[in-house]
C-alpha cells in the first residue's frame, strides 16, 4: 500500500509527525460520481419547478368593455353610440367598443321602461341609471387573467325625453360605476354627484383625469 506524502518534507504520511500539513483528498468511486451527478440534476429539477410554480401566481388585468344591447329600445343605440364615441375622444383612445351583435359582449346595455319603479339589485329608490363593475377571472396555463367589464342599465323615458347633455351625464355617471369610482355627494360639479340635472357646470376634466389613472395598469 502507497502511502501519500507530506508536501513539506516528502515523508510518509503516517510517519511525519512535524508537518502534518497535508490531507490526502479521498477518491470518489464511478458510483459516488453517478450518485452526485444525480443529485445535482435533481437540485436544478427543483429550481425549475420552483420558478415554473411562482410563475403560476402571476395575474395580468385586461380591460375589454365591448358593449352591447341586451334589452330594451334599439331606437336608443345610435345616442348610446354618440356618447361612446364622445367618452373615447375625451380620453384620447377607444376604451369603449360598441359590439353590434349582443351575444359577443362582453359589457351590457339594458334599456328598461321605467326603472325607478324596478326592483333591481344595487339601484337606489327614484334612480333613472345602474352602473356596476365586472371582474371574469380567467385561469389558464400560468397565468391568470381579471377581465374588467360593466354592467350599465338606464331608463328609456329618461333617455328619450331628455336633452343631449343630460343623458349624457347620465352615461358618464353610469359609465363611472362601471370604472368602479362611487358617488360624491359633497361636489355638485362632479360628475359622480348622485343627482341628474341642475345648473352647475360639471368638472369633465376630473372625471376623465381619473378614468385616465385607472385604465393604467390595463
Amino acid at each position: 500500500m502507497r502511502h501519500s506524502t507530506c508536501v513539506e518534507c516528502n515523508h510518509p504520511i503516517n510517519k511525519c509527525a512535524e508537518c502534518l500539513v497535508f490531507k490526502p483528498k479521498k477518491k470518489i468511486s464511478k458510483k459516488k460520481k453517478i450518485k452526485r451527478v444525480k443529485s445535482n440534476v435533481k437540485v436544478v429539477l427543483l429550481c425549475l419547478l420552483f420558478l415554473v410554480g411562482c410563475g403560476s401566481f402571476q395575474t395580468a388585468k385586461k380591460a375589454r368593455y365591448n358593449l352591447g344591447l341586451a334589452s330594451g329600445n334599439p331606437a336608443l343605440i345610435p345616442l348610446l353610440q354618440t356618447n361612446i364615441n364622445y367618452f373615447n375622444t375625451r380620453i384620447g383612445r377607444n376604451v369603449l367598443h360598441w359590439e353590434a351583435d349582443p351575444s359577443r359582449a362582453t359589457s351590457t346595455i339594458t334599456i328598461v321602461d321605467d326603472l325607478p319603479s324596478k326592483s333591481i339589485s344595487g339601484t337606489e329608490s327614484g334612480a333613472v341609471g345602474l352602473g356596476r363593475y365586472v371582474i371574469t377571472i380567467n385561469s389558464k396555463e400560468l397565468k391568470t387573467i381579471q377581465y374588467y367589464d360593466m354592467d350599465l342599465w338606464f331608463d328609456e323615458a329618461f333617455l328619450l325625453s331628455m336633452p343631449e347633455e343630460e343623458s349624457r351625464i347620465l352615461f358618464l355617471h353610469e359609465v363611472g360605476h362601471g370604472f368602479e369610482l362611487a358617488h360624491n355627494d359633497l361636489e355638485e360639479s362632479d360628475i359622480m354627484y348622485p343627482l341628474v340635472g341642475g345648473d352647475i357646470d360639471k368638472d369633465y376634466d376630473k372625471y376623465f383625469n381619473y378614468i385616465s389613472n385607472y385604465l393604467r395598469d390595463k
